[in-house]
């Protein structure tokens, strides 16, 4: 563990970028499975008829919309860390979020394997390898006490939820499309 005052200047140089992370992670929240899309048709004509996904796909869309809510949680947590300085805390939460992506990460290639979700999925893909690259590092910096790894494992952090930014909004939609077609369209 790093301790005295190279543990308080490493977690406040990571304050800084647990705003960024933040800020990433809350502005868009997880897909609702209460609430379902409904397509607007002209009365005067037939309704559209949804696209059928591959049950693999559907289920990967669910997962990984799922787990959005657990990834800004740990940013809440290593944040939170970060404020007061608990090194334990920090530890736990980059530990649950590297568990966390090492867990889902099989879901991504369900979603490349069709072609309406391949570009989520390859975008996924690369943040995910950014957000689990940096979540070890921070991890292994704070059990290896080495504070110049600590900051660069939050930079790293830091830009893969710049990334993950971006797929959030498409991720929510595509999850809540998902779980539409779960309970219509799979039997």
């Amino acid at each position: 563990m790093i301790r005295g005052d190279r543990g308080r200047v490493a977690a406040g140089a990571v304050a800084a970028a647990l705003l960024v992370l933040v800020v990433a992670c809350g502005g868009v929240t997880s897909p609702n499975p209460q609430a379902s899309p409904t397509a607007s048709a002209d009365a005067s004509g037939p309704a559209p008829k949804p696209t059928h996904w591959p049950t693999s796909t559907i289920e990967g869309t669910i997962a990984l919309g799922a787990a959005d809510a657990e990834i800004w949680k740990a940013g809440v947590d290593l944040r939170k860390a970060a404020e007061t300085e608990d090194l334990a805390l920090m530890l736990g939460a980059a530990d649950g979020l590297a568990t966390l992506l090492e867990g889902i990460t099989p879901n991504v290639p369900r979603l490349q394997a069709y072609p309406a979700t391949k570009d989520l999925g390859d975008g996924l893909e690369t943040s995910y390898a950014g957000l689990l690259g940096g979540a070890v590092q921070i991890r292994d910096s704070l059990t290896g006490g080495d504070s110049n790894g600590l900051i660069a494992g939050f930079t790293k952090l830091t830009a893969a939820i710049e990334l993950y930014a971006d797929q959030r909004q498409a991720l929510s939609e595509a999850a809540t499309q998902a779980i539409f077609m779960k309970r219509t369209l799979v039997r």
